[in-house]
């Protein structure tokens, strides 16, 4: 209804022009000079019934388009809005500039001595004012949103498994070149394919990614742990009710046995890995995926990410984001991707999920 309720503003100010063309929703009787600074067929269109009258259809038109704007294009986007509030705003607006129209005119339908449209306007208002001061939502309660997470840096501390194992095929299948520290970084959030291409020829990528995996696998029971805070976090989220799932740029399969190295796959309903959905992140395809495998709102979901891909994805899915610095190198990067909120410790998002707020990053 946010979406789509203000937009019907210019649907009404369109269809006023209705009005114009039928010869009706005018106005009382105006002398000629009112039109003196009206285009000719303007003004020769309202002389109805051997009169000038005044053109009340084309006040409302213009009244809407102002509504419209002040709205949409000002309330949305600097007012710290809730659920419903553009609505409420729409009925406020239309409300009180109908009110006072509808009364300069002369074709108004009546019930007994009143204006039927005025009655509805009064009623138009009267909602939207209690609406937009919260009345409403004391007799709602919030859904709990959907918590899903990437996993490599958030859930599960797989640094050293990945870089180990972008430095053995490396030495193995690119001797003569040496990885940098900032080429070790940039291995971190895109997907393999997106990593080795920089490098390898294209022919050779996906030899490049089946080596990665074989030996990253190697390397789990070793080389991999979960995040700390991670389990207490998780236990505290489920047993609140909070339904979670995990989405990655890592595969299906590499997931799966990080989860059940530590007995954690029952926290979440769904497990994506990038070889289930389309595209990578920071397309947001993996997020809507869960989203619709989870019948889950979009309107209250929250995704967790360490890298700014993760950020971008959770942006472009309209979830409410939440930035896990795990790589104080990557930090910066992180908070310029504009995270809803940046956190240092899992913990942190017990804290948050007791806020009072819309899950969305916006409202649409």
């Amino acid at each position: 209804a946010d979406a789509i309720v203000p937009n019907i503003l210019i649907a009404q100010a369109i269809g006023r022009w209705g009005n114009f063309m039928n010869q009706e929703a005018f106005g009382g009787v105006v002398g000629e000079s009112f039109y003196r600074l009206f285009p000719a067929w303007f003004k020769n269109m309202m002389f109805i019934s051997g009169s000038y009258r005044m053109p009340t259809f084309f006040f409302e038109s213009v009244a809407n388009i102002v509504g419209w704007i002040l709205i949409v294009l000002v309330l949305k986007r600097f007012a710290k809005l809730k659920r419903g509030d553009l609505v409420y705003a729409y009925l406020m607006w239309y409300g009180i500039t109908r009110y006072f129209i509808e009364g300069l005119r002369t074709d108004s339908l009546y019930f007994l001595n009143f204006r039927i449209a005025q009655i509805i306007s009064i009623i138009f208002v009267l909602v939207g004012v209690l609406g937009f001061v919260g009345v409403f939502r004391k007799f709602t309660k919030s859904p709990k949103p959907v918590i899903l997470f990437d996993f490599d840096g958030t859930i599960m501390n797989t640094e050293s498994s990945i870089l180990e194992a972008y430095r053995q095929v490396f030495a193995k299948y690119k001797p003569e070149y040496t990885l940098t520290e900032e080429d070790l970084h940039s291995f971190i959030g895109p997907s393999l394919h997106h990593s080795f291409s920089r490098f390898f020829e294209p022919e050779q990528v996906d030899d490049m990614i089946g080596a990665y995996r074989e030996i990253n696998h190697a390397l789990h029971p070793t080389h991999v742990e979960p995040i700390e805070n991670a389990i207490h976090v998780l236990d505290t989220l489920k047993a609140e009710g909070y339904r979670m799932g995990v989405v990655s740029n890592k595969a299906k399969i590499a997931l799966e046995l990080g989860l059940k190295q530590f007995n954690m796959e029952h926290y979440f309903e769904v497990v994506l890995g990038v070889d289930e959905f389309e595209t990578p992140k920071p397309d947001p395809k993996g997020i809507n995926d869960a989203f619709e495998m989870m019948f889950a709102q979009r309107a209250a979901s929250v995704y967790v990410g360490d890298a700014v891909s993760d950020i971008i994805a959770g942006q472009r899915a309209g979830s409410f984001t939440i930035g896990y610095v795990f790589d104080k190198v990557r930090e910066q990067s992180l908070i310029e991707a504009n995270p809803n909120r940046v956190i240092h410790d899992l913990d942190e998002i017990l804290e948050i999920m007791k806020e009072k707020h819309e899950w969305t990053t916006n409202m649409m």
